[in-house]
């Protein structure tokens, strides 16, 4: 786990997880005055599941761009 939290680990992560959360505020933004709502527990599942899957698995999961956030994982 320790060669997860190394300083050049995180900045080697840092820019996908600006664009995970870029992604999840361009959402946000698309239910601005819609009257929908999410579910902040599903919200923040899925942008750790994709932050996560992507540093494990090098493979983008989207969850957060799944109906929902996907709360089916």
């Amino acid at each position: 786990m320790e060669l997860f939290f190394t300083r050049q680990s995180v900045e080697n992560v840092e820019p996908m997880v600006i664009d995970e959360v870029k992604r999840l505020d361009e959402y946000f933004l698309s239910l601005k005055g819609t009257g929908n709502v999410a579910s902040l527990e599903h919200v923040f599942a899925a942008l750790t599941g994709n932050i996560i899957g992507q540093i494990v698995s090098e493979q983008p999961v989207r969850m957060v761009t799944e109906t929902d956030f996907a709360p089916f994982w």
